[in-house]
């Protein structure tokens, strides 16, 4: 029987997973969806990740943990995403973007497909990996407090919308299937709440809070990882330098509010 935090945790990392589905769900709907606009939500993703880390995750690591013992646990969580991006990388959309409009051969148009094809399934494996411990992320944060579970999961789920879209955008193209483009998508969304699951029957039930925070303050070191490897670069290659910055700062200031708004509603229950 799980707990009640384990229950939560496992709902909000469906939400969470749910943006990878909503991601290809967009290719789906706009099948020649503007770069620009792409790179804009990646922005926003940034920004929301951005302010989870220096406004949230990092000070109550601070609270609890010491300075020197934060720094190792972010900069391991780095460290450890970093292992994980370099075992199985994610396939660029170059390829698919130049193939696009291109006037080759039928045999090499085939062969050309057959690339793209790999490329959605090796980008949808990677970003399975990559889910896992976004999903470990959401329990802890769960485990923490309500309000930091929410807000996680919030920018957790702009977070996966790109990735879906990474996903999608491949599969769709090479097959010609919605359904297959979506079934792939929503699949590899499903690695968040089976993190969730994984982390109930392996984490002790008595976990301590010093453990959460430093294993939160590892969390901070993933998103960072993402945000500077990931996110910054697709939002300015695809957006342009002012408006990747605008859309962080926007993000930054969405994600600031909905902390704020989080401690006056769970502030009025208590």
């Amino acid at each position: 029987m799980l707990d009640s935090n384990t229950t939560q945790a496992l709902l909000l990392s469906y939400v969470a997973a749910l943006g990878t589905t909503v991601g290809g769900g967009i290719i789906l709907a706009f099948p020649r969806l503007n770069f620009e606009q792409l790179g804009i939500l990646a922005g926003l993703a940034a920004g929301l990740m951005l302010s989870m880390i220096f406004f949230e995750l990092i000070p109550e690591a601070l609270e609890s943990i010491s300075f020197n013992l934060t720094n190792a646990c972010f900069f391991g969580g780095i460290l450890f995403f970093a292992a994980i991006v370099r075992m199985v990388p994610e396939q660029n959309l170059e390829l698919l973007v130049s193939s696009r409009g291109g006037k080759a051969g039928k045999g090499k148009l085939s062969k050309e497909y057959r690339k793209i094809l790999l490329s959605g399934v090796v980008t949808a494996f990677g970003i399975t990996l990559h889910n896992f411990p976004e999903g470990l992320a959401i329990f802890l944060a769960a485990k923490k407090s309500t309000k930091l579970g929410l807000t996680l999961t919030a920018a957790m789920t702009l977070h996966n919308l790109p990735e879906g879209v990474a996903v999608a955008l491949p599969i769709y193209f090479a097959t010609k299937s919605r359904w297959q483009a979506l079934k792939v998508c929503f699949l590899s969304g499903l690695a968040e709440p089976l993190a969730v699951v994984f982390a109930a029957f392996f984490f002790p039930a008595s976990v301590s809070k010093t453990a959460v925070d430093a294993m939160l303050a590892g969390v901070a070191g993933i998103m960072a990882f993402l945000v500077f490897y990931e996110l910054l670069p697709l939002a300015v290659k695809h957006s342009g330098f002012d408006r990747a910055v605008f859309s962080i700062f926007s993000g930054m200031a969405v994600m600031s509010c909905l902390l704020s708004a989080a401690d006056g509603m769970l502030g009025g229950l208590h």
